[in-house]
């Protein structure tokens, strides 16, 4: 009997040993080879924002960011005039209604604003030195101030995988956000129109000496 209990606690410990080579509990057991020769079969993605490899076959998608019939602007007392139209600085107004940009209600409260020159001298010295650089990724920037109201207008590419060509996407979407935070401390009015994206297209040459890429195919 003792025997028996021996043998049986014995086997009872094989079965729970963590190095007992058992194919169907061990978990360095390699039952993944189909995915790994998967992995090493896929081409490696060697394009960065420095050299894109074109022949890595990359779907692209154009934006058209602007100030969309708006304006970014920056007056210091814009709470005070619109209590109850400025919202983590945007300014919410109904041009159809009360505040309708031909209306004495709105032309009152414009009149009452005080603003920033030097915040607008400044902004408007970098959008010089951007309109002046060849952006990657960036394609006819455009720009303009009157009456203290900034406009903007300009292209942007992005990578249609942004997953697979990650590396690259990232440097894109740091170009953009450089253009963008010029803008940051700014007020915006969000006018009604705007422009879609473009439908993905493969990357090309003529894309590339559009929006500042270096490219080549290897």
């Amino acid at each position: 009997s003792t025997n028996n209990e021996n043998n049986t606690q014995s086997n009872n410990q094989n079965n729970n040993n963590p190095n007992n080579n058992n194919t169907n509990n061990n978990p360095n057991n390699n039952n993944n080879g189909q995915d790994e020769t998967i992995q090493e079969n896929k081409p490696k993605i060697t394009s960065t924002i420095s050299k894109i490899n074109l022949n890595e076959n990359i779907m692209v998608e154009v934006y058209y960011p602007s100030t969309a019939c708006g304006w970014i602007y920056y007056p210091t007392n814009l709470e005070k005039i619109y209590p109850e139209y400025v919202v983590s600085k945007k300014l919410y107004l109904d041009f159809d209604e009360e505040y309708s940009l031909d209306s004495s209600a709105y032309k009152a409260k414009e009149s009452l604003i005080e603003y920033d020159t030097t915040k607008e001298n400044d902004v408007n010295n970098k959008l010089k030195t951007i309109a002046n650089m060849k952006i990657p990724g960036i394609a006819n920037f455009r720009y303009g101030l009157e009456d203290h109201q900034f406009y903007y207008s300009f292209d942007v590419i992005h990578t249609f995988d942004r997953y697979t060509f990650q590396t690259l996407e990232n440097s894109l979407s740091e170009n953009l956000e450089m253009v963008e935070s010029v803008f940051k401390d700014g007020y915006t009015v969000e006018g009604p129109c705007g422009t879609g994206p473009d439908e993905p297209q493969l990357l090309n040459e003529e894309l590339c000496n559009q929006f500042n890429l270096t490219c080549d195919r290897w």
